[in-house]
C-alpha cells in the first residue's frame, strides 16, 4: 500500500486528481486561501498597515539639482561675491606653504602673482613677506603651513583675512617651530578679488 505525504491528502480533501496537487502546491507556495480548505497556521501571516507613498528625488546623469522648497528657509549660494572671497583667499594661503620666499622660482610663480592686481602690487606684497618671514626666523623663509584664523567682510568689496603661518624655526639649537600671523586687505575690483598690499595692520610673531 503506497503512503501519501500529508499534502497531497490535504489536496485531495479539497479536490481530486490535478485539482488537488494544485491545491497543495498552492498552500506550500504562499498559503493562497481555497474556499472550504483550512490554511496552517505557519503560513497565516499578520495583516500590516498600509503605508503612505513617498516620492524621493533621484539624481540621475544629467546632473540636475532640486531647488529649495519655497519658504523652507535655505538659501544656496553658488557664486556670490563673499563665496568667491572665501575660495580665493584659502587658496591663496594655502600655496604659501612649501614655497620660499628667498628663491627666484617662487617670485616668477604664476599661481601666486594671479591674486595682485599688478605687478607692482605683487613685487610689494612679497618683499614685505619674505621680510616677515626673515624677522621670525623662519628656516630657508619658507612656510611648512599655514591656516586661515578670521575672515571679515568690512563693506562691499572690501574685506580683511587674517592668517597663521607656521614654519620651522631657523635660530641654531631651536627645535620648535616658528609662527607669524598676517592680516591682509582685499578688494573687489572689475569682478575679482585682489589682495591690496600696505593696508593692513603689522604682524606678529610667535615662537611654538
Amino acid at each position: 500500500m503506497t503512503r501519501r505525504a500529508p499534502f497531497a491528502d490535504r489536496g485531495r480533501r479539497c479536490g481530486r486528481g490535478a485539482q488537488g496537487r494544485a491545491v497543495a502546491a498552492a498552500l506550500l507556495a504562499g498559503g493562497v486561501a481555497i474556499a472550504g480548505c483550512s490554511r496552517p497556521g505557519w503560513l497565516r501571516v499578520p495583516s500590516l498597515p498600509s503605508l503612505p507613498s513617498v516620492n524621493v528625488p533621484f539624481s540621475g546623469s544629467d546632473d540636475r539639482q532640486v531647488a529649495p522648497a519655497p519658504g523652507s528657509g535655505v538659501v544656496v549660494l553658488d557664486a556670490s561675491p563673499e563665496l568667491e572671497f572665501y575660495q580665493q583667499a584659502s587658496q591663496f594661503y594655502q600655496r604659501l606653504t612649501g614655497s620660499r620666499f628667498n628663491s627666484l622660482s617662487t617670485f616668477r610663480d604664476p599661481s601666486l602673482r594671479e591674486y595682485f592686481e599688478s605687478e607692482e602690487s605683487f613685487s610689494d606684497y612679497f618683499a614685505d613677506l619674505a621680510q616677515d618671514l626673515a624677522d621670525a626666523n623662519f628656516a630657508r623663509n619658507q612656510p611648512v603651513s599655514s591656516v586661515v584664523e578670521e575672515f571679515s567682510v568690512d563693506g562691499p568689496g572690501m574685506a580683511r583675512v587674517r592668517a597663521r603661518v607656521v614654519g620651522d624655526n631657523g635660530q641654531p639649537l631651536r627645535f620648535w617651530s616658528t609662527s607669524l600671523v598676517r592680516e591682509d586687505r582685499w578688494e573687489r575690483r572689475d569682478g575679482r578679488w585682489w589682495i591690496i598690499p600696505g593696508a593692513a595692520p603689522s604682524v606678529a610673531s610667535q615662537q611654538e
